[in-house]
């Protein structure tokens, strides 16, 4: 397993770990009676960010950077993860426990996060594909821009070659008394 690879099942094993501390601290800081709506659904989207970020890690594991998407792609991405974990970090202490948002206000600040998270990760995978298939595109012109040359000289100058062979054996042989 390459080292990128492992660091990478270090790094989500971390981040699983992270955020079901997370998960179980807001379980016991919270009384059985007082778990409202706004509780299950904070549940709820850490539950869909230890997801996405599973998903980027296995993505990560997965794709060979050199043959798929190319490393800004994953550094973008990667970031967009982790600003998304944060935020759901942040979105309950703030809209939940400062501003006391209803729970319908607090449900749109969390589908405006998640839509946001979603638009740049998608935004950002297109990019990427787009510039992996266009760099595979120009790779090969660019053969084929070599190679033709090539070609057309070698077949230019094989029949010359051929000649030039032909003309050695005979030589040879007529000087081995053959």
């Amino acid at each position: 397993m390459k080292i990128r690879n492992k660091l990478s099942l270090i790094l989500l094993f971390v981040m699983a770990v992270a955020l079901s501390a997370v998960i179980a601290v807001s379980f016991m800081t919270t009384e059985p009676d007082s778990r409202s709506a706004h509780f299950w659904m904070t549940l709820f989207f850490l539950l869909l960010g230890v997801v996405f970020s599973f998903l980027f890690g296995l993505l990560q594991i997965r794709i060979d950077l050199d043959k798929g998407l190319p490393t800004p792609a994953f550094f973008s991405l990667g970031t967009l993860i982790v600003l998304y974990d944060l935020f759901l970090i942040v979105n309950p202490l703030l809209f939940w426990k400062g501003f006391e948002f209803s729970v319908t206000g607090y449900a749109i600040t969390h589908i405006i996060g998640l839509a946001t998270f979603l638009s740049l990760s998608g935004t950002t995978l297109m990019a990427a594909v787009s510039i992996t298939a266009r760099e595979k595109q120009e790779k090969k012109i660019f053969i084929r821009s070599v190679s033709g040359p090539i070609v057309c000289i070698v077949f230019s100058v094989k029949p010359e070659i051929t000649i030039w062979m032909m003309r050695y054996f005979l030589n040879f042989r007529r000087s081995q008394g053959g």
